[in-house]
């Protein structure tokens, strides 16, 4: 018994050293990179490593060389069972006004190896609140809406898009 704890210990012990020592701030210019591909530009932002979160904070979002959204602090935490991406204060651009309220509290993405099959989302902000996964086994997203009366009043051309059960919203896209 003894030396099992003894393994386990030595294992986790390898994980954490091998997630204090990753280097995150190279995969994160990495990541830019293959979103560029897709017209995806991240700028102005401050990356800051520590020993096991990775954040970036003040990233302004650029599609097309388009401003959509400005993102004040983004946090990730990769261990090696679960993962969670937070991300706070997205204000999108008034161009985006249309579409959906300008301000988007948190964002919250997770990964756990205890469903392997699903990514889970969260976030909430003057839209209202959002939960959904993202299987990706099917490479489906299910997306719950339950909308403030913000959303309700000013933005209803986009909820006329997603189906409507007992005062949710559902949307689901095959990607």
């Amino acid at each position: 018994m003894k030396r099992l704890i003894k393994i386990i210990g030595y294992i986790v012990f390898t994980i954490l050293i091998t997630i204090a020592l990753l280097p995150k701030v190279d995969l994160y210019y990495k990541l830019e990179q293959i979103l560029k591909k897709e017209h995806i530009i991240l700028s102005d932002e401050t990356p800051s490593d520590k020993i096991f979160i990775f954040s970036v904070k003040d990233i302004s979002l650029l599609y097309d060389d388009i401003t959509v959204a400005n993102i004040s602090d983004t946090s990730l935490l990769p261990l090696f069972f679960y993962n969670k991406l937070t991300i706070e204060n997205i204000k999108l651009d008034k161009t985006m006004k249309i579409f959906f309220p300008e301000k988007i509290n948190e964002a919250v993405v997770t990964y756990s190896i205890l469903d392997p099959l699903n990514i889970h989302l969260a976030s909430k902000g003057n839209f209202g609140k959002a939960v959904g996964t993202l299987n990706l086994k099917t490479r489906k997203l299910h997306i719950v809406l339950t909308p403030s009366a913000n959303m309700k009043k000013n933005h209803a051309n986009t909820l006329s898009m997603m189906k409507s059960i007992n005062g949710q919203y559902i949307y689901d896209k095959a990607l």
